[in-house]
């Protein structure tokens, strides 16, 4: 069986602390660990066409919209605040 950086954080604490269930840290850690590795990926292809992560979520929820959106409409599609988006914004364009 092929033991992976989560499997070694799991029996250190198993090691010094036995009486602690780190479970989650099984799921999370592997979760994190996952993101990190499709992220690497999805910000390269943003980047091939000059793209921002908040670009490409402001472009695909106008997307899905079929219609046209104000723009609480939008930052509520993204889940996020207005002010949320006028940052992030302004972040991807330095």
């Amino acid at each position: 069986m092929k033991h992976d950086h989560v499997d070694l954080v799991l029996s250190q604490w198993k090691a010094i602390r036995p009486d602690i269930d780190c479970s989650p840290i099984e799921v999370l850690g592997r979760m994190s660990r996952a993101t990190s590795m499709m992220s690497q990926d999805v910000y390269a292809l943003f980047k091939e066409y000059e793209l921002s992560s908040i670009e490409f979520d402001i472009l695909a929820s106008l997307r899905r919209a079929g219609k046209p959106v104000t723009p609480t409409e939008l930052y509520q599609a993204l889940m996020l605040s207005s002010g949320a988006i006028s940052t992030r914004w302004k972040v991807s364009k330095t």
